[in-house]
C-alpha cells in the first residue's frame, strides 16, 4: 500500500518566502497606494491560504475524528484559496490603471464579481450539501462540483493575463 501522507513541506517553505516578502514590502515603505495594498492583501491572504492548507493536512495525517474540525480547515483552506485569484485580478486590475473601464462597464463588473460570489456561496453550502468535498470512512473525500472552485480561478488568472498582454505598456 502506497504511503498516502501528504507533506507540508514545501507549504512551509513557501510561508518562509511569503513572509520575507511581506517583511520586504514593509522595510521598503511600499504599503502606501491601492496596487501596494492589493499586493499586500494577496500576499497575506496567501499566507492564510498556506497555514489553512497545512492546518488540514496534519488533521488529515494524524487521523483526526473530529470531522467538524477538519471540515473547518479544508473549507477556510479552499476559502482563502478561491480568494486569491480575485485578489491577483484586483491588483493587476491596478497594475494596469484599467478601474475606469472595469467600472464603466456594469456587464464586465457583474462578470468579474458574480463568480466569487457563487464560489464563496458554493463552498459556504457545502458545509451542508458535501457537494464539494466531504469525509468518507474518514477521508477526505472530493464530490462532483469540486472542479468549480479552480476552475473560476483559471478564469481569472486568464482573465489577469488578458488585461496584462492588452494594456498599454507604462512610459
Amino acid at each position: 500500500i502506497p504511503d498516502m501522507t501528504k507533506l507540508i513541506h514545501l507549504d512551509i517553505a513557501a510561508l518562509l518566502i511569503l513572509v520575507i516578502i511581506l517583511i520586504s514590502q514593509f522595510t521598503r515603505r511600499m504599503s502606501k497606494g491601492t496596487t501596494n495594498h492589493f499586493f499586500i492583501a494577496l500576499v497575506i491572504m496567501t499566507i492564510l491560504s498556506g497555514a489553512a492548507d497545512i492546518w488540514a493536512v496534519v488533521l488529515d495525517n494524524a487521523g483526526s475524528l473530529n470531522l467538524g474540525l477538519r471540515t473547518a480547515a479544508h473549507t477556510l483552506y479552499l476559502l482563502a484559496y478561491n480568494t486569491i485569484s480575485p485578489l491577483f485580478l484586483m491588483y493587476v486590475i491596478s497594475l494596469t490603471n484599467t478601474w475606469e473601464k472595469i467600472a464603466s462597464n456594469k456587464a464586465a463588473a457583474c462578470a468579474l464579481t458574480l463568480p466569487y460570489l457563487g464560489v464563496i456561496g458554493l463552498l459556504v453550502s457545502n458545509l451542508f450539501t458535501h457537494s464539494i468535498f466531504t469525509f468518507v470512512d474518514g477521508v477526505y473525500t472530493t464530490m462532483p462540483l469540486s472542479f468549480l472552485p479552480y476552475t473560476m480561478a483559471r478564469i481569472n488568472i486568464l482573465i489577469s493575463i488578458c488585461l496584462l498582454y492588452t494594456s498599454p505598456s507604462p512610459r
